[in-house]
């Protein structure tokens, strides 16, 4: 993330060891996706928008990052798209296939804004 300035990096990133709140994500890709919090995991989410720039281009670091621990079973990654920017779950379906994400997609329809995760 050296493309994002530091401050940008501390309003966006936020770290916590407390229990997060509920959630409930569809899964978009096929395959295993986390669509909620399994207790002793840790899922490491990346709201992500197809019409962001930046979510674009930090795709292939969340990858490097996954494939690196790939022999972590307590760690779990998902790709999560909202319903902002005109994101659907068919219109993330098309973007993977497009630009041939291998990552874990799902979507989350609550409200307009992505939900508070600490």
């Amino acid at each position: 993330m050296s493309y994002i300035p530091d401050r940008m990096k501390r309003a966006t990133n936020h770290f916590g060891d407390g229990a997060a709140p509920e959630f409930a994500f569809q899964a978009v890709s096929e395959g295993a996706v986390p669509t909620t919090a399994t207790p002793g995991k840790i899922l490491v989410i990346d709201f992500f928008g197809t019409w962001c720039p930046l979510c674009i281009a930090e795709l292939p670091e969340i990858v490097r990052v996954r494939t690196g621990l790939q022999n972590r079973r307590d760690i779990e990654f998902v790709v999560v798209g909202t319903n902002t920017g005109g994101n659907t779950p068919a219109r993330l379906r098309a973007f993977a296939r497009r630009q041939h994400v291998t990552l874990p997609l799902a979507f989350y329809q609550g409200k307009k804004r992505t939900p508070h995760l600490v």
